[in-house]
């Protein structure tokens, strides 16, 4: 398969991760971090913090991993190769991403700011915050499940999971 068959094939794809892009470059340009996490921040209720917590369950490591099991269990064997190859590729580099970039998190930026929306008891390293391991894992998932489904419109939905996770991991980021 070339790149160009590939981009062909996926069209839907790739024009809504760049579309997700566009938006994320819009907030990283015209927003210092502080103003875009509490401009992106503003509704807490219970139902939207067990909403995104859950939703982070699918940017952990386990569940792509589960993912490439039951792919594997299902004789999809080089899907699950694939997902796992993913997974792992992805992992690592971001790892060495995180050894480089000393990104704060928004509970240490925002400390002094006497933020109201903090969740007690929740530990977090303090740096280290990008990339995120959970939006690039999602992401990761995401991009091979879309490239193996025969109906293309499935593309939106994995795309939109990916996003509400990387949503999560930024508006949440002080409760994963």
């Amino acid at each position: 398969m070339t790149l160009s068959s590939l981009y062909k094939q996926n069209k839907i794809f790739f024009l809504g991760y760049f579309l997700l892009l566009i938006v994320a470059a819009f907030f990283w340009i015209f927003f210092s971090k502080a103003n875009g996490f509490i401009l992106l921040n503003p509704y807490h209720s219970k139902f939207l913090n067990v909403f995104f917590i859950t939703i982070t369950i699918m940017g952990d490591g386990i569940f792509s991993v589960v993912i490439a099991i039951l792919l594997f269990l299902f004789k999809k064997r080089f899907l699950a190769l694939m997902v796992f190859s993913s997974f792992a590729i992805s992992g690592i580099l971001t790892q060495l991403i995180k050894m480089f970039i000393s990104e704060a998190r928004p509970a240490l930026f925002l400390a002094k700011d006497n933020y109201p929306y903090f969740i007690e008891n929740v530990t977090l390293h303090n740096f280290h915050s990008f990339p995120s391991g959970h939006s690039t894992s999602a992401f990761a998932l995401a991009s091979i499940l879309c490239f193996a489904v025969k109906n293309k419109k499935w593309s939106v939905v994995f795309l939109l999971a990916a996003a509400l996770v990387g949503t999560a991991v930024f508006t949440w980021d002080n409760i994963l």
